[in-house]
């Protein structure tokens, strides 16, 4: 699993484009409808981004190519323990 310090931020600017690279200031669980399950290490936009409903689902994308919406689930803390968001 990739760290804050490791590398920036994977969410992607467009469907096939490049990550965003930004400096991560969380990272987060994320799933969507279908059952898909993530790890984002994301920085203040796109944690924005998700918060307001508009971060999509990588995987739904990548295996049909519709975007669906994902929603915070957890933080994974710096210890590297899972700490539910309830909500």
């Amino acid at each position: 699993m990739t760290g804050p310090s490791e590398a920036g931020c994977r969410a992607r600017r467009s469907p096939h484009g490049e990550a965003c690279g930004g400096e991560v200031v969380v990272r987060l669980v994320v799933g969507c409808i279908h059952e898909h399950v993530l790890l984002a290490a994301a920085c203040q936009y796109h944690v924005q981004d998700v918060a307001e409903r508009r971060g999509a689902c990588v995987r739904c994308f990548d295996v049909d190519g519709h975007r669906c919406v994902v929603a915070a689930l957890g933080e994974l803390g710096e210890d590297g323990k899972l700490v539910v968001l309830r909500g």
